[in-house]
């Protein structure tokens, strides 16, 4: 494992680094040795991951959460794209995504998209709304057929 260069406790006017925030400024005085696998785990507050000093008082981070990936984020080619929708002009090939599905809640999240030639980024509404979906992976058509029943979005 790779040593902790942070775990040397510093003072507030030569921090390791400093975070501004509209209320202050977070100067992060000392970090401890992680495990390889921390996510989930909980410290006590005697030995947490990090302490964050703000003016108003320190933030001992205890706990960490790993971030949900987008399965669709990673670009595809034409031949083998996630889904294709069906349109007048032409067959939509979506090749990524920028959002996970639960986040894409307005009208103006886009897709990345072959069509006729072109490659370019379309919203993600005018797809589903105006196309009809003829060919999907199996993870597509888990996460986005069920969205579009679930919401009630007619493609």
């Amino acid at each position: 494992m790779a040593k902790n260069i942070f775990g040397k406790s510093r003072t507030i006017d030569k921090p390791y680094a400093i975070y501004r925030h509209a209320i202050g400024d977070y100067h992060i005085l000392k970090t401890y040795k992680m495990a390889k696998n921390i996510f989930g785990k909980s410290r006590t507050i005697d030995k947490p991951y990090a302490i964050y000093r703000h003016a108003i008082g320190d933030y001992h981070i205890l706990k960490t959460y790993k971030m949900a990936k987008n399965i669709f984020g990673k670009s595809r080619t034409i031949d083998k794209p996630y889904a294709i929708y069906r349109h007048a002009i032409g067959d939509y090939h979506i090749l990524k995504t920028y959002k996970m599905a639960k986040n894409e809640t307005n009208k103006y999240d886009r897709w990345f998209v072959y069509c006729n030639g072109d490659y370019g980024d379309m919203y993600k509404n005018d797809i589903i709304n105006n196309s009809v979906l003829i060919k999907a992976d199996t993870n597509w058509s888990s996460t986005y057929v069920n969205y579009e029943r679930i919401n009630n979005v007619s493609i």
